[in-house]
């Protein structure tokens, strides 16, 4: 997410702290912290951090601090706040705030610490409506209702270019079964065992089905020895990850994409949005997803998508045999997706929406020599670019 808009807001020098096993676009100059993300959260690490972010912000003339997270990046922003003066911009996710809720309702200094992060941000920006109404729920339980009306939603897109060879595609050869697709972080939340769970009964109308699974996590043993348990392991296949190169080819071949994610609340687990539903919407393919957390503002029941109930394998088998034995159907909503993302879930709208919003704190950003630091998921590297205007 934070790569996309940092690619499209116009005239910015941008730092990042960003992963270290991650490829990281070469426009970047890279500057790593030295402690591991695992380490980030150490009061050590943080203010170390903000020593190197405090000069950085100040021998550079940074008028703006984007923090990508509450905690710890958040830290960070305060504190260059404190000293310096900068205003900062803190983007919320969902998960994140069900955390600072969990944790503040015994530790004081959690919501202390709330209260300060969010509280005297410039703005906070959400990436689906149910996220802003935590934010706003959060603000409200630690003394700054203020605050509410610097809540912002800006959702997050997919890149309709991207995917365009997969739109109208020979989704499959003559003869070859219809293909459904998930693409995720295979943890409980995501929903993959209820969509294994539905396979028998779409199997028994589709016995060519084929199931591909993309993405790895710690939910992945569960979910082989289930579908070996549930006799639908034949036609299971669990790929791994798969390159960005290659993503809009697992797209292209799917006549389905489902995902329908489960709340964990007691993990502090929530769908905030989902951008691979619009990864699937901008290759033409419908998706099937549960209306939990902020899916909602990602998929369109009865328009791009079909909503299911979570944790329902008769639901979601009921939607996607209503999709396969529907062609004209499925053909609507996938073209109504497509349509979706270049019109609106893209992330070309999503960069004017942020930069809107930059404007609203730092005058004239596209005239000035606006800067900012973007601290992606906690520390690890920096990055500084100059970034050219582009439509």
């Amino acid at each position: 997410m934070y790569g996309e808009l940092c690619r499209r807001i116009p005239r910015l020098d941008v730092s990042t702290v960003a992963g270290p096993h991650e490829q990281l676009d070469s426009g970047f100059q890279v500057h790593r912290m030295s402690f591991a993300l695992r380490h980030a959260h150490f009061p050590i690490n943080i203010l170390r951090w903000t020593r190197w972010a405090t000069r950085f912000v100040e021998s550079n003339g940074i008028t703006l601090v984007h923090a990508g997270n509450v905690r710890p990046t958040g830290y960070v922003a305060a504190m260059i706040r404190r000293r310096l003066g900068v205003p900062y911009i803190v983007y919320v996710h969902g998960k994140d705030l069900l955390k600072e809720r969990r944790k503040g309702i015994d530790r004081w200094m959690v919501r202390v610490g709330t209260r300060e992060i969010l509280g005297n941000a410039a703005a906070i920006v959400a990436n689906s409506t149910t996220t802003a109404e935590l934010a706003k729920d959060l603000l409200r339980s630690v003394g700054r209702g203020n605050a509410c009306a610097r809540v912002h939603v800006v959702h997050p897109g997919a890149d309709p270019a991207r995917f365009t060879g997969a739109v109208g595609s020979q989704r499959r050869n003559a003869g070859d079964g219809p293909v459904l697709l998930s693409v995720a972080r295979l943890v409980p939340r995501k929903g993959i065992d209820t969509v294994l769970r539905s396979l028998p009964a779409v199997l028994a109308s589709h016995p060519t089905a084929t199931y591909v699974v993309v993405g790895s996590g710690p939910d992945l043993t569960r979910l082989e020895q289930l579908s070996h348990s549930l006799g639908v392991a034949t036609h299971v296949r669990f790929v791994g990850d798969v390159s960005d190169e290659l993503l809009p080819a697992c797209y292209a071949a799917a006549d389905v994409f489902l995902l329908p994610t489960r709340e964990i609340l007691a993990d502090d687990e929530i769908e905030g949005f989902g951008i691979v539903y619009l990864e699937a919407a901008a290759a033409g393919v419908p998706s099937i997803a549960a209306n939990v957390g902020g899916v909602a503002d990602a998929v369109m029941d009865g328009v791009t998508g079909l909503m299911v109930r979570p944790d329902s394998p008769a639901s979601v088998a009921r939607a996607t045999l209503r999709l396969l034995d529907d062609a004209p159907l499925r053909t609507r909503l996938g073209v109504n997706a497509r349509t979706n993302v270049e019109r609106d879930l893209n992330w070309d709208r999503a960069a004017h929406e942020v930069m809107r919003i930059v404007g609203g704190v730092v005058p004239n950003p596209y005239e000035s020599a606006s800067r900012r630091i973007e601290s992606q998921t906690p520390i690890r590297a920096s990055r500084v670019v100059e970034e050219s205007h582009r439509q």
